[in-house]
């Protein structure tokens, strides 16, 4: 190997050293020296890091080079807020908050510090997920992750690019997402790409009678309620649970005139921040559904709206983004709660004068009695099983006491018919009474797929 260093200078003979005692001949050997230097080491510098240059006898802290120093990462360039000009990170987020996640900033509860997936540093103002209790759980797991972390890399890329079965919280296993139970479960669809491409306003389908609609008319004005007719209420673009019960809804045939659709008309309440609430108008049997020139009686000034202004307001509002800034989930609005409630009562008494209306004629009774039970299905709700033979009274207080033994988050569940099915389903029954909205309704059914 061939040696690239210059050549040092040729030093003299004993004999002619240099005297050292001799100042001039000493003066020309460091002359000589400084000359070589000069020539074959110009272009490099001596270092300036202080704490090499720095006095030794020197007591204060030693300052060291920055080119030493690694660089902290900005908290906001690592964690920055969630887009929410993407549709399907606003659906997901809804799905995310309806499963017991809580969309704050900060350090969360637990004053983490940093990231829990990529460590990155979180700051008072990060856009955090907390995972609160949830519905149905009897503890809090109060751990944060960056919003943006965990949606990225914990559900879309899970969900989108793993084809992840079953998706649990990092730390306490919680359950969050389960393919198994996608056509048993609508509300696993939240977790599904959105079939609209842009999605202006959070549509919710509840099951709530028209008593309280008119209430919170009254309380708030007329201005927030009003009627839509089914076919623009298929225009609209809906989310998850909302799609889908809305479809099963939607294919329910009239028990008497089997060509028709059962709910022709939906009455809309405008929550605001974009939220619209609306629940299929179910009139009593002696009302004829044709074309509605007006709306009914007792909503008289109640105007009709289509799909195309009810989405151009929104989008004019702030889209859906607007929306889940001031999301709640079911199981913690104690107004959903209470709708439900209503809607259950005052269905109890449509069952009632339908099958009061169909007399002797079993054929009209029995298609009475499926006619409903599909919308209670399509709805996850129970409901006496020999309602046809009860009074309206009895229907109510049996109902009133089978609601106070549910648990209070506002969640149903479906019953099961078939004691067979129950044995068969028995292991996952157990694992999903807390996730999962029961139903006897078959596993390839339409209404439960996207």
């Amino acid at each position: 190997m061939s040696n690239n260093f210059p050549p040092f200078p040729p030093f003299p003979d004993v004999a002619n050293f240099p005297d050292l005692t001799n100042p001039e001949q000493l003066q020309a050997l460091n002359d000589s020296w400084k000359s070589f230097v000069d020539t074959h080491f110009a272009g490099i510098h001596a270092p300036t890091n202080p704490a090499l240059t720095s006095n030794p006898d020197d007591d204060g802290p030693v300052s060291y080079s920055t080119a030493l120093q690694t660089q902290e990462p900005d908290p906001d360039e690592l964690h920055p807020d969630i887009d929410s000009t993407n549709v399907v990170n606003l659906s997901r987020l809804i799905a995310l908050l309806q499963s017991g996640w809580i969309l704050s900033r900060g350090k969360g509860p637990r004053n983490n510090d940093c990231c829990l997936w990529c460590r990155g540093p979180l700051t008072d103002h990060t856009q955090i997920l907390v995972h609160d209790c949830g519905p149905n759980a009897t503890s809090k797991c109060n751990n944060a992750w960056s919003a943006s972390c965990f949606l990225q890399w914990v559900i879309n890329n899970e969900i989108d690019k793993a084809c992840t079965r079953i998706i649990r919280c990092p730390m306490c296993r919680g359950e969050i997402y389960a393919a198994t139970r996608l056509k048993r479960d609508p509300r696993t669809q939240d977790f599904q790409h959105p079939t609209n491409e842009v999605v202006p306003a959070h549509v919710r389908v509840l099951l709530f009678g028209a008593r309280l609609a008119l209430q919170y008319a009254q309380k708030h004005g007329a201005g927030p309620l009003f009627f839509m007719e089914r076919a623009e209420v298929a225009k609209l673009a809906m989310l998850g649970r909302n799609s889908v019960i809305f479809k099963a809804v939607d294919a329910i045939k009239h028990p008497a005139r089997n060509e028709e659709h059962f709910v022709t008309l939906w009455l809309v309440v405008d929550w605001g921040y974009n939220e619209y609430r609306m629940a299929p108008y179910i009139s009593t049997p002696n009302v004829v559904p044709e074309r509605l020139l007006g709306p009914p009686s007792p909503f008289q000034g109640t105007g009709f709206m289509t799909a195309q202004e009810v989405e151009h307001e929104a989008a004019a509002n702030g889209g859906l983004a607007n929306a889940v800034a001031n999301f709640k989930p079911d199981w913690h609005d104690e107004s959903i709660k209470e709708m439900v409630q209503g809607g259950k009562e005052e269905l109890l008494m449509l069952i009632q004068q339908w099958m009061s209306s169909a007399g002797g004629d079993e054929q009209a009774r029995e298609r009475c009695k499926a006619c409903f039970a599909q919308l209670t299905r399509a709805f996850g709700i129970c409901m006496p099983p020999d309602e046809q033979t009860k009074s309206g009274a009895q229907q109510i207080g049996e109902n009133q006491n089978q609601v106070a033994g549910q648990d209070q988050d506002g969640d149903v569940e479906m019953s099961h018919e078939d004691e067979e099915d129950e044995d068969e389903d028995e292991d996952e029954e157990e694992d999903s009474v807390q996730h999962t909205m029961e139903t006897d309704i078959d596993e390839d059914d339409y209404s439960w797929s996207e």
